[in-house]
């Protein structure tokens, strides 16, 4: 296969792979669907959470083992939604600050 047909095929391959990427931000259902999903096929657990609005919370679940997380918003009727996903999570426990080391 000459190289630039090999080029062509890891280019379409790559792009495909960010836009599947893509199209699973923005994605909106249940909260009980959406944790569910996380939990049972992702193997990721709720690690952090906070207020947005009076309306919305934020949600960050992710995976230790792989490294893969999600962040949710969670509107108080129950309608969540994917806003990012992604790879390589890393916890970093930062001292707050005037606390001596």
């Amino acid at each position: 296969m000459p190289d630039m047909t090999r080029l062509l095929i890891v280019a379409i391959f790559l792009a495909l792979a960010v836009l599947a990427k893509a199209a699973v931000a923005g994605e909106c259902t249940t909260y009980d669907i959406l944790s569910k999903r996380l939990a049972e096929r992702e193997g990721q657990v709720l690690a952090f959470g906070g207020l947005i609005t009076d309306t919305s919370m934020l949600q960050i679940w992710r995976d230790d083992r792989s490294g893969r997380w999600t962040v949710l918003e969670v509107l108080v009727d129950g309608t969540t939604c994917i806003v990012r996903v992604g790879e390589y999570w890393q916890d970093w426990h930062a001292e707050p600050p005037g606390v001596p080391g």
